[in-house]
């Protein structure tokens, strides 16, 4: 590590103490202070150097409104070679110390907002020094834990928003939603009530925002928790229709992909029809057809119990957070155990990824005690004929 040399350390602080006590009468330097401050810049040792970060730093708050221009300009500079020298939790107390300081010198606290995120979080979260471009910088060039420290600040202008959201860190989606004093553009809060799908954290701070209009609470109903979906209806002015079809729309997406790979469903639909009536219709087939492993007559009975599409089962069947899955279940009498076995054993089944999040399954049961029969049956009828319809035109 780089360290100073004596003569540019003595000769600055020298001369640092003489400005303050010709300039500041009222907070003059006593030789003792004096002598001690260059005793410091003679000892090059690690307490030595904390000691001294401490000295000019507490010199730069305390004189922060009637500091010279000349004077804080030096101060700074001594603090800014001296940064090279010290320790994590010296620096650390000295960005605890600036942080709150809106005259803070600059080039010290964009310093500070650069270091490993444990020295930087309180002049990111706090720094009134630090300009839009400066938090940018940060935003692009450094960490996560960064980014989450710059998502608390009291105000977020619509670009640094746009910029943190950019980064797609969970963590960080949420802090920012929670966030009232962060200001976000439509186009900001659209990336989040999209992302709310697979983020169940996300719903709850969203639905709170004063900027979140009817359109987006809309849309933001149909993957909602049970609690924010109430809150939706009772302080949104949302038609129940528009309700509705958000439902449809966290499985009615599927709808468009008809076409997909038409060739290789043929073959389990076939072998679906062909299993007895009576045991194919009972829904406990289908925990049976998961645990032998034949997730094609899986899929294919599913589709044929809750009558969606094929394409649109498999979708419901593998959608993240299971509520596409939920809905078809209650549309169809599925009681809850045999869907908390079904929504489990085919995510291990599923292609890619079979790891199951050990929150996945409680959001999924406490979606399906909020999803009320008379809803779920409308979404899929509503999916049912349009289907029909396609076939027909």
């Amino acid at each position: 590590m780089e360290t100073l040399g004596e003569p540019t350390d003595l000769t600055q602080l020298v001369d640092l103490a003489r400005d303050i006590r010709r300039s500041t009468p009222a907070i003059t330097l006593s030789h003792g202070k004096l002598t001690r401050l260059i005793n410091l810049a003679r000892d090059r040792s690690p307490d030595a150097r904390a000691d001294m970060v401490d000295a000019i730093g507490a010199f730069v708050v305390d004189r922060a409104d009637t500091a010279s221009v000349a004077e804080m300009s030096l101060a700074s500079d001594v603090l800014q070679r001296l940064m090279r020298d010290v320790e994590t939790t010296v620096r650390r107390k000295l960005a605890e110390r600036l942080a709150p300081e809106p005259k803070a010198p600059p080039a010290l606290i964009r310093l500070l907002a650069n270091d490993e995120a444990e020295v930087a979080r309180p002049v990111l979260a706090a720094s009134e020094a630090l300009q839009d471009e400066d938090l940018l910088e940060v935003v692009r060039h450094k960490t996560m834990q960064h980014r989450l420290a710059i998502s608390l600040r009291r105000n977020i202008s619509e670009h640094v928003s746009s910029s943190l959201i950019e980064a797609g860190e969970p963590d960080v989606d949420v802090s920012l939603s929670e966030n009232k004093g962060a200001r976000l553009s439509r186009g900001s809060l659209e990336t989040l009530v999209e992302r709310a799908r697979t983020e169940p954290r996300l719903g709850d701070p969203l639905v709170h925002r004063a900027d979140l209009d009817p359109a987006l609470a809309t849309r933001l109903y149909g993957w909602a928790s049970a609690s924010v979906r109430r809150y939706i209806v009772a302080n949104f002015d949302v038609d129940p229709v528009l309700l509705d079809a958000a439902i449809r729309d966290s499985i009615g997406k599927a709808s468009a992909e008809q076409r997909l790979l038409h060739e290789t469903a043929q073959p389990s639909e076939t072998l679906g029809r062909e299993i007895d009536a009576a045991f194919a219709d009972d829904p406990h087939v289908l925990i049976k057809l998961l645990r032998a492993g034949e997730v094609g007559l899986f899929e294919a009975s599913f589709a044929r119990i809750t009558g969606l599409p094929p394409t649109i089962a498999r979708r419901a069947i593998y959608e993240p957070g299971g509520r596409a899955m939920a809905v078809a279940c209650r549309a169809t009498g599925i009681e809850k155990p045999i869907f908390a076995a079904i929504f489990l054993l085919a995510r291990r089944g599923r292609p890619g990824d079979k790891t199951v999040d050990p929150m996945e399954l409680p959001a999924a049961l406490t979606f399906f005690d909020s999803v009320d029969n008379a809803t779920a049956k409308r979404t899929v009828d509503h999916l049912r004929i349009a289907a029909a319809q396609r076939r027909v035109n």
